[in-house]
């Protein structure tokens, strides 16, 4: 998995999560392995949707990637989305054998909100290829 990304940034901070939770289930991580493995990760504004719905005739037949998030009285903060990307490459083959997104909805992103991400894409990962 790239190495590249600043100490501390939100890239680096996924990075970690998703090696340890590859090791957890028994996955080294490390150089000249059969796969490659990259990853990416953004954040948004959670009252904003993805859709790639276009001149939709009302909002009931939108074909939502993520939906909007209603606003919530009780959050004290302008909540925020953080979507992250794993592919997996046959490094041989240059085949892209997986590619998961996951998504997390929160005020603030702590390290245990990364580890959960990285564990779901992780355990879809391990469950669709059984890599």
């Amino acid at each position: 998995m790239p190495a590249d990304a600043p100490a501390g940034s939100d890239s680096a901070r996924l990075g970690a999560a998703l090696q340890q939770a590859f090791n957890a289930n028994s996955v080294s991580v490390g150089k000249g392995g059969r796969y490659l493995a990259d990853f990416a990760v953004s954040f948004r504004d959670a009252e904003g949707g993805l859709t790639t719905s276009t001149a939709v005739a009302d909002e009931k037949s939108i074909d939502w990637q993520a939906r909007p998030r209603d606003g919530r009285v009780f959050d004290g903060c302008k909540a925020q989305r953080m979507r992250a990307t794993l592919v997996l490459f046959d490094q041989q083959s240059g085949a892209m054998v997986y590619r998961g997104e996951g998504e997390a909805t929160d005020c603030s992103f702590s390290d245990e909100a990364m580890d959960e991400v990285a564990m779901a894409l992780v355990a879809d990962a391990l469950g669709k290829f059984g890599g």
